[in-house]
């Protein structure tokens, strides 16, 4: 609630780590690695229209169907949620990438769990919300 009583109306934006974030090693990466090529050839042959392709060829490329360095989200991070502030968001749904947070099974990450810790920082230094999903679909390798 707001200081005038009524309910707060959050207008955000959302991100998923393993669609923004880049570098990540996880069984989503994977199944990437395994499938680009045949999505690519299923994308030429059944997909888009020739004429579409010629112009833009991304979909008939193996590499548009892996993540790779993405949007290098965690690296600018900063620079991305000020963005985000200025189109007058006040509420940002992003997900925490757990193979980063626990690399191997049972160690933990101190780093990468101070790096969520400044986003959610950056996020009310910006104005606002953050809102953290309990489980996204990837798995630790």
């Amino acid at each position: 609630m707001n200081e005038s009583g009524d309910k707060q109306f959050f207008w955000g934006v959302s991100t998923s780590a393993h669609q923004v974030e880049g570098g990540l090693s996880n069984d989503w990466r994977e199944w990437e690695a395994k499938n680009a090529d045949a999505l690519a050839r299923e994308a030429r042959r059944r997909v888009w229209p020739q004429y579409i392709l010629g112009r833009f060829p991304s979909p008939i490329d193996p590499e548009n169907y892996r993540s790779g360095r993405a949007a290098d989200h965690y690296n600018r991070f900063h620079e991305d949620i000020r963005l985000a502030a200025a189109l007058g968001v006040n509420a940002y749904r992003f997900s925490i990438e757990w193979s980063r947070v626990e690399p191997e099974e049972g160690k933990f990450s101190v780093s990468a769990i101070e790096h969520y810790r400044g986003v959610i920082r950056a996020l009310r230094e910006n104005g606002m919300e953050p809102f953290v999903p309990q489980k996204m679909i990837f798995s630790v390798l």
